[in-house]
């Protein structure tokens, strides 16, 4: 067997970001694959010296404590770089973490056969450029919403063009987009559709009210769950409009977990449509006690402006529960049958008043949404990226 190596953000040991969970799974998912695993991991480093007090601190703590780590074949090296890459004049990002992840590279001699790098403008042309410097095949998987990859695309940003020209095979999580992609930013890669997938193993097994005891929720209400990192682009006040209109004795109660970044937009729109009663707002909460709620809901909700290929969709069926959503991104190419869940366009209140109205009256298949998502474990999607793209590069 080979050696990997990946470049991209990832979790510290004590600390699993949901916002990077999906390439934590994908390498523990390749172990079977390969000898050895390496993960190079750029992130801010602060020396002491320089380490600021109060909510400075307290805000940069998490990241300043990561520290290299180990778990089975897998060893994960921090690659400290200065914070200042690329926000003072004439500084360049993309070239200011090379160096970082170069002398990681060089400090503990690390040894790899392809190396496979996650984000396109954050870490793409790193991992083609390492594939060149070390002579060995690069993979980028483009993880990015459909808006975002090809806004960077069109404003000609070097290193986000450099990375799908460059590296030697790319691997898509949308398959619409594809050939757009192909087309805007000249690329004559070859480009794969293999999606991002859901822990399996994870997905609790107690029943919907079983769940629901568990957490202390209502055992007779129609429950939503919405799971995101509230930014605009996941646009939280549209759940709240729709929720709004749907009729009060059988309105369901929403719940909303992830990090809130509207700036007290969620908190305000609540009070303004009279929803104190009707959405609890969950902050953030550890992969497992998600997966709980989602086993606990009727349905998972997310409106999105913009997608890749939204995780929550996926965990949402490994929970045999429907998903709700937009069309955006790769959703219509996995909920091909309407047993699966509904979706329509984005930033149409009157669509999702709609299919949150259906959602209620539908007799959902848990099973068939269950048995359908197994396609999408990791350990399958593993599986596909290893016999698909892996295994012809090291062979050829």
């Amino acid at each position: 067997m080979a050696r990997l190596l990946v470049v991209s953000r990832y979790s510290d040991e004590h600390f699993e970001s949901a916002e990077y969970t999906f390439v934590h799974q994908q390498v523990k998912c390749l172990q079977p694959y390969f000898d050895e695993i390496t993960v190079v991991a750029p992130i801010p480093y602060f020396p002491v010296w320089m380490r600021p007090v109060g909510r400075v601190w307290e805000k940069l703590r998490l990241r300043m404590l990561c520290q290299d780590y180990a778990f089975g074949n897998v060893k994960v090296r921090f690659a400290g770089f200065p914070p200042w890459a690329g926000r003072v004049p004439g500084s360049d990002r993309a070239r200011g973490l090379y160096p970082a992840i170069r002398r990681t590279l060089a400090k503990h001699a690390v040894g790899f056969d392809l190396v496979h790098s996650h984000m396109t403008e954050q870490f793409g042309w790193h991992g083609a450029r390492i594939g060149r410097e070390y002579g060995v095949p690069s993979v980028l998987t483009v993880h990015e919403n459909h808006d975002g990859i090809l806004r960077a695309i069109r404003a000609g940003t070097w290193d986000t063009l450099a990375a799908l020209r460059e590296n030697d095979v790319l691997i898509r999580v949308n398959p619409n987009d594809i050939e757009q992609i192909r087309e805007e930013s000249g690329t004559d890669r070859p480009i794969h559709y293999i999606p991002n997938g859901f822990d399996a193993g994870r997905v609790p097994t107690r029943s919907r009210d079983e769940e629901r005891a568990a957490l202390g929720l209502p055992l007779e209400r129609p429950i939503f769950v919405s799971v995101a990192r509230w930014v605009e682009r996941k646009d939280p006040l549209i759940l709240l409009d729709a929720l709004a209109r749907l009729e009060a004795p059988g309105r369901p109660l929403l719940l909303m977990l992830g990090e809130d970044l509207s700036e007290g937009r969620i908190a305000k729109r609540i009070r303004e449509r009279g929803l104190d009663q009707d959405v609890q707002v969950l902050g953030m909460r550890p992969p497992d006690v998600i997966l709980q709620f989602m086993r606990a809901s009727n349905a998972v909700v997310l409106y999105s402006h913009s997608e890749g290929n939204p995780t929550v969709m996926f965990e949402a069926l490994g929970c045999g529960r429907p998903y709700i959503g937009s069309d955006v991104g790769g959703v219509s190419a996995v909920l091909v049958d309407e047993r699966l869940g509904l979706y329509g366009p984005p930033k149409d209140l009157d669509s999702l008043t709609t299919l949150m109205r259906r959602a209620l009256t539908t007799d959902w298949d848990e099973a068939f949404i269950a048995d359908h998502a197994r396609q999408y474990s990791w350990e399958n999607i593993g599986r596909r990226i290893h016999d698909e793209v892996f295994a012809p590069l090291l062979s050829g």
